[in-house]
């Protein structure tokens, strides 16, 4: 990921320096954005070279104009008007260079931040079902919007706090070129600030890095309350949840005030530092002046210079501030980016492309850790080919699917479609020949026409056939606008509604392999029968276009199939018609039994 967003990982990343590791996140941030990095930085530094000729200025005018003034008894408009064109000069200069360093800034930050943001989703999309499924859906939020943006929080004071840096470099070169007495004093007040920086770099690091790991915490407590407000409301159990809530803001609030409290310490004593280095320059330049061997206008240019360091020291204090919530970010990003889990691919396309795709599984094995879900699993399934995966729960039916998807990969075994190990083939590929539908519908933000196309193009009438065919189509033509109704919290789909519009969004893409994973577990017997038939009618008919492998448990459901597969712990342990199923397997009897006189009984 660090060619696509996120700098690689350096030394300073492992040995938790949090400078060394943070100027390396903003030197990869300007290289990615070249121009504006340098426009900034060049802005940066001539705007720290005008703060030492404003300086001066104000020295020059004060030697020249005021001193001058009073030893001639007049004041000199020659020489006023000179200063005052000197001072205006210099302020309009750092007034364009402020802008452009701020609007230069911007672009490589919230650029970056979008770079990153961007890779790191992308590389969600690239693991495995399997990863996901072990994480916090808050936690993955939490890193592509929370810790990318505090990785690049940092880049809004880089290039400030690098012309700062300069700045203070010409103030020591002007100071010592004005009278060594007062450069011991400069000499001995500046690196005594930037030590007391640097001691409050290493200060806040691990106060940073605890708030940020409370803040994740937060949002996935927040993610999870928002997606499963129905069931905790349903549950009764809310009180928990707000206790919860309540407990992770606390200890949020707690890392926060111990971050805050450190800078309410070093911020001060920074802040005084150079003050006093001006009184020190005062009573030491006063003797100076008196003993002529200091100009009036020159120490005032030193003691305007020392005060006016406050500002570039607040801004190197703050930049070294923002560095260590920046690298905890940085490095939350970074493990996740280091993640590979996710199924092999190849560059093969199948060879087949006909109608239907023929499916082999040749001793299949996969597992969670040590537990194997499904084990030894032998099937071919020729193409336009329809089976029935029937089981008991937990006996891995689902998990067959997902691995005949190549969601999952075998752990042992293999998965041929075609005849082409799905570990060859092309993910494009691969996705374009399959389409899975789960019991769990997923509905994207959009309208009903938006989650059954993708953004494909397509006529009114292919939607209308898809949705003919999962019997969507009466329910969507009394929405509101129809297929083009947006689906949102004003628009209230049942469970069954979401699963129709699901299968319909499978069959528009006229997939050569449809896997269903109980797909219509949430219609009534009524409308599953029509969605049953419909699907009959397109695939189980003498045109067979698809091969088709469910999951199901009704009879009517697993009557679609050409043969059924039974699973017990994992294992076929039986397979054939359903009638010879029926007959001779008494757990396949008893659980289609069940099921259908649940169904009588409602």
């Amino acid at each position: 990921m660090a060619g696509v967003g996120l700098p690689a990982d350096t030394a300073a990343d492992r040995d938790g320096s949090a400078l060394r590791g943070g100027l390396a996140i903003m030197a990869a941030g300007c290289r990615r954005h070249p121009w504006p990095a340098l426009i900034a930085l060049g802005c940066a530094l001539i705007n720290g070279g005008c703060m030492v000729l404003g300086a001066k200025a104000i020295g020059w005018c004060t030697q020249h104009v005021v001193v001058a003034g009073f030893a001639q008894g007049r004041f000199s408009w020659a020489a006023g008007g000179l200063g005052a064109a000197y001072v205006l000069g210099v302020s309009l200069i750092r007034v364009a260079t402020i802008v452009g360093r701020t609007v230069a800034t911007g672009l490589v930050q919230y650029g970056s931040v979008a770079v990153a943001r961007k890779a790191v989703v992308a590389h969600y999309l690239r693991l495995g079902v399997g990863w996901h499924r072990r994480r916090r859906a808050g936690h993955l939020v939490s890193h592509a919007v929370s810790d990318t943006e505090m990785t690049w929080d940092p880049m809004q004071h880089f290039p400030f706090a690098v012309g700062m840096t300069g700045m203070l470099i010409l103030v020591m070169i002007d100071i010592v070129a004005a009278d060594g007495w007062l450069a011991v004093v400069a000499v001995v007040v500046v690196p005594l600030v930037f030590a007391a920086n640097l001691v409050y770099q290493r200060v806040l690091t691990p106060r940073a890095q605890r708030a940020q790991r409370r803040r994740a915490e937060l949002g996935a407590l927040a993610h999870e309350a928002i997606e499963g407000r129905q069931v905790i409301t349903t549950l009764g159990i809310a009180d928990r949840e707000i206790a919860l809530f309540r407990t992770a803001a606390d200890a949020l609030r707690a890392a926060n005030i111990r971050v805050g409290g450190a800078s309410a310490i070093f911020d001060p004593a920074i802040e005084l530092l150079p003050p006093l280095a001006a009184l020190v320059i005062l009573a030491v330049g006063v003797a100076r002046v008196e003993a002529g061997r200091l100009e009036v206008g020159v120490l005032v240019e030193v003691v305007y210079l020392l005060i006016t360091t406050a500002i570039p020291l607040n801004v190197i204090a703050r930049f070294l501030g923002a560095l260590p919530t920046g690298v905890a970010g940085h490095r939350r990003v970074r493990e996740t980016a280091a993640e590979t889990e996710a199924p092999r691919h190849g560059r093969c396309d199948p060879p087949g492309g006909g109608p239907g795709a023929a499916v082999e599984l040749a001793e299949v094995e996969f597992g969670y850790g040590a537990a194997a879900v499904v084990r030894d699993i032998a099937l071919r399934i020729p193409p336009g080919g329809i089976v029935a995966v029937v089981g008991p729960t937990g006996s891995g039916k689902s998990t067959l699917l997902t691995v005949v998807a190549h969601l999952l990969e075998a752990g042992r075994g293999t998965v041929l479609l075609d005849g082409t190990d799905t570990r060859r083939l092309a993910p494009g590929a691969l996705r374009r020949d399959i389409a899975l539908v789960t019991q769990s519908a997923f509905l994207f933000t959009g309208s009903v026409r938006a989650n059954v196309t993708l953004g494909a193009a397509a006529t009114d009438d292919a939607v209308r056939a898809a949705l003919y065919v999962a019997a969507a189509d009466e329910f969507v033509a009394a929405l509101p606008d129809g297929p083009d109704t947006v689906l949102s919290e004003t628009v209230q789909l049942s469970g069954g509604q979401r699963q129709r519009i699901a299968l319909a969004r499978a069959v528009f893409r006229a997939p050569r392999l449809l896997l269903l994973d109980d797909a219509t577990s949430a219609l009534d017997p009524v409308v599953e029968r029509i969605v049953i038939d419909r699907l009959r009618c397109r695939y189980a008919g003498a045109d067979r276009r698809t091969t088709v492998v469910l999951v199901g448990h009704r009879a009517a459901t697993v009557g679609l199939a050409d043969t059924v597969v039974y699973l017990e712990a994992g294992r076929i342990v039986a397979h054939g018609p359903h009638d010879e199923l029926a007959r001779t397997v008494s757990g396949y009897r008893d659980l289609l039994g069940a099921y259908d006189t649940a169904d009588c009984a409602r």
